[in-house]
């Protein structure tokens, strides 16, 4: 699939617009954050899976979020106001 950068920027707006992604995004980073504070500290393993699981869940938005912004600045560049 060959988009551009504006076709890939509306589609991604479109994902982070949707309010079922939303909530599932929410809900997983909140039930990772919430088992953080229930894990004993010796176990090492099962913080590091939870903390990646924030770490990726945040890379995804953040992804999401850089290409919407990439793409208006793009268009800003290409045509000044």
């Amino acid at each position: 699939m060959n988009m551009t950068l504006q076709e890939r920027a509306i589609a991604m707006d479109r994902v982070l617009n949707e309010p079922v992604f939303q909530e599932a995004i929410t809900e997983i980073r909140t039930e990772a954050l919430e088992e953080l504070l229930t894990i004993p500290a010796t176990d090492a393993d099962a913080i590091r899976d939870a903390q990646a699981l924030v770490k990726a869940l945040d890379a995804l938005t953040g992804k999401l979020r850089w290409t919407v912004e990439a793409a208006k600045v793009s268009r800003k560049s290409q045509h000044p106001a």
